[in-house]
């Protein structure tokens, strides 16, 4: 007769089942000390008045004040540290049209510093008898009163555009070129001797520019800006002291100079 074997458990199998069953007890247990810990942590820091903002820094201001910047933040004196929205207040400052970026950080215990990089005026424009501060990005700063004398040099835009809006970039050719043409023009020795009062932009290819001290116009066209700056200041550093011409100097025409 045939014996029946009998079925042994395994002891390493139970064995393995009560390790994995020791450790899940364990792992809840950690993170339940990390939730109860984690829990009258930020209670305490949110009720604690030794994170509350004491100083705020700023950093970068030429043209705005400290005041404008509060009054954007909205920070106040009783608002925690540790849980400012920095997010919500960088956006709100980049809104402002004079800034060009910034970054706000939190420093424990109880300071905001604020880092801002300001958009730098650097001509007029000129629009359906309204004047506006640029910078060399085209970016409309704010909008001159009639108090208010307008920083040269002056650009005139007279067809393009009717109306404009604080921090709007103005991304139209001619604009771009002229501000092109000027970056060029502050490179060269010619700033020294004429004071550009008004680039007026005319047509799709015509640029005119008036400088106080002189009699004639420069015309200027939309093609290669730096090549026509560069002629012009070989022209100026060779007949400044004797000009031929009368009425206009024509740049447009590359590699000649018209003089009339």
């Amino acid at each position: 007769m045939m014996r029946k074997k009998k079925k042994i458990k395994s002891k390493r199998s139970k064995t393995s089942w009560t390790r994995v069953l020791l450790r899940f007890v364990q792992v809840l247990v950690v993170l339940l000390l990390i939730g109860v810990f984690g829990y009258f942590f930020v209670d305490y820091t949110r009720e604690s008045t030794e994170f509350n903002v004491r100083n705020i820094q700023i950093n970068g201001l030429q043209h705005l004040s400290q005041e404008e910047i509060f009054e954007v933040t909205q920070i106040d004196p009783n608002d925690n540290v540790l849980y400012l929205d920095v997010d919500l207040i960088k956006k709100k400052l980049e809104e402002l049209s004079y800034i060009k970026s910034c970054e706000v950080t939190q420093i424990f215990p109880d300071t905001v510093n604020i880092d801002i990089v300001e958009r730098v005026p650097f001509a007029s424009l000129h629009l359906n008898s309204r004047a506006y501060a640029i910078d060399n990005e085209g970016v409309i700063l704010s909008e001159y009163d009639s108090s208010e004398l307008p920083m040269p040099p002056f650009i005139t835009l007279t067809r393009e555009i009717d109306f404009v809006d604080l921090g709007e970039q103005i991304t139209t050719d001619s604009l771009a070129t002229t501000i092109e043409i000027l970056t060029h023009l502050k490179a060269t020795p010619l700033t020294n001797d004429l004071t550009i009062a008004e680039m007026a932009i005319q047509t799709k290819d015509e640029i005119i520019m008036i400088c106080e001290e002189l009699d004639y116009e420069i015309r200027w066209g939309f093609s290669s800006p730096k090549n026509q700056v560069d002629r012009w200041n070989v022209y100026w550093l060779t007949n400044k002291s004797h000009p031929p011409c009368l009425e206009y100097l024509d740049l447009r025409f590359e590699p000649d100079l018209v003089c009339k």
